[in-house]
């Protein structure tokens, strides 16, 4: 093998280099789209699951507004005690299950925000691997240049040399 066979296969090698260099890159960015993606349909589940408490939470405010008329119409009526005393059980019962279901709403809004969390920590990783690949895709391109810079220069040389032998 000659020199300038040698050359043209260190030159082949380096963009081999380059092109998987540009191809992380792009596979970085990619993901961090996709992750970018995922915090925005996080971020609608917490609103959506919000939106949700607050309703639980105001027919809790209303039952509770129902309970309290009832109480006083026990203490106005006492022949209808009984009848109402079952009613305020039964609304009771549903602030309860309400409370649950307020509590499992908050379970997972605290879940989801944990997740965008992590995912704005992928982020900045993957934020930071892009700008190291492009730190190295800019050093490694600086490099090249001068390697085809020196192929060049080397090239002619060889061309000179040969017309001298001829």
């Amino acid at each position: 093998m000659n020199f300038e066979e040698k050359i043209f296969g260190i030159l082949e090698a380096i963009q081999g280099q380059m092109v998987a260099f540009q191809g992380q890159m792009v596979a970085l960015e990619g993901r961090m789209v996709a992750l970018e993606g995922r915090m925005v349909a996080f971020e609608g589940q917490i609103a959506t699951l919000q939106g949700q408490v607050n309703t639980i939470q105001e027919q809790v405010n209303t039952i509770q507004g129902q309970v309290n008329t009832i109480q006083g119409q026990v203490n106005t009526i006492q022949g209808q005690v009984n009848n109402i005393q079952e009613q305020v059980s039964t609304i009771q019962g549903q602030m309860v299950a309400m409370q649950g279901q307020i509590n499992t709403i908050e379970d997972d809004v605290a879940g989801i925000k944990d997740n965008i969390a992590f995912i704005k920590d992928d982020i900045a990783f993957i934020k930071e691997d892009v700008e190291i690949l492009k730190e190295n895709d800019e050093e490694f391109r600086s490099n090249m240049n001068s390697i085809l810079g020196w192929s060049d220069e080397v090239g002619k040389i060889l061309q000179i040399e040969l017309l001298r032998d001829n």
